[in-house]
């Protein structure tokens, strides 16, 4: 995949779980930019929250989680290896 596209899916996954977070705390919101540490704050409950996108993870496979990128020469950590969140949301979902 892409990386543009890769991130535009991520993003919407992100949506989807403010969507839901917003249920119990309507001042819940996205953060923009990538070195953030976190995809979502929940203000009522003082709480982040980091989301991953494995919608195309096969039934019953492991999920695998990057916690480290290659850019050119310089690898650098990355993923939930670097995330400041209270909780990681894992989006799984079988074609």
């Amino acid at each position: 995949m892409v990386f543009n596209q890769g991130l535009q899916k991520g993003k919407q996954t992100e949506l989807l779980v403010l969507d839901y977070i917003k249920q119990f705390d309507p001042s819940a919101y996205q953060v923009e930019g990538k070195d953030s540490g976190k995809d979502i704050v929940s203000p009522a409950s003082n709480k982040t929250y980091e989301v991953k996108d494995c919608r195309d993870a096969i039934k019953n496979v492991p999920i695998e989680v990057s916690i480290q990128n290659s850019w050119g020469d310089m690898r650098r950590a990355s993923g939930l290896s670097v995330t400041r969140a209270d909780y990681w949301v894992i989006f799984c979902k079988n074609k």
